[in-house]
């Protein structure tokens, strides 16, 4: 019983070691040390270049305050620059109302007073169609 477990733990151990190494594959020294100094752990590396991410940009992310790998490209798949995203973001949208909003032409100033006043986006769209604005 002990031979199995010792082989089992050495099986997953080359295993993890076997798909850090293949992230940092074809990459220089110096780029692993800007995806190191970006506080970005290998495991992540491909999900940023799958998305032509480079280590700079994803530390902007990360110096606005986004933390999780998912809510960064979120944010970037649409299209929002990181301080977008953090201006957005700290006015309580999350990026699916943010991208919606956007998409329906409102600025982050005047979503951010209809959200404010407690109006949907529909509301707001029907609502400055007829020229109204919320109170501030």
């Amino acid at each position: 019983m002990k031979q199995i477990i010792v082989l089992m733990s050495a099986v997953l151990f080359l295993a993890a070691c076997a798909s850090q190494t293949s992230t940092w594959r074809n990459m220089s020294e110096s780029e692993i040390a800007s995806w190191r100094k970006a506080g970005v752990v290998a495991e992540d590396v491909d999900k940023y270049v799958k998305e032509d991410m480079s280590a700079r940009e994803v530390l902007d992310w990360k110096n606005q305050g986004f933390t999780k790998v998912e809510d960064i490209l979120a944010w970037k798949r649409g299209n929002f620059t990181s301080s977008e995203a953090k201006e957005w973001h700290d006015k309580g949208f999350n990026v699916t109302e943010a991208k919606a909003w956007v998409k329906n032409k409102f600025e982050l100033t005047e979503a951010a007073r209809w959200k404010n006043a407690d109006f949907t986006l529909e509301q707001a769209i029907k609502n400055r169609a007829k020229g109204l604005i919320p109170n501030p």
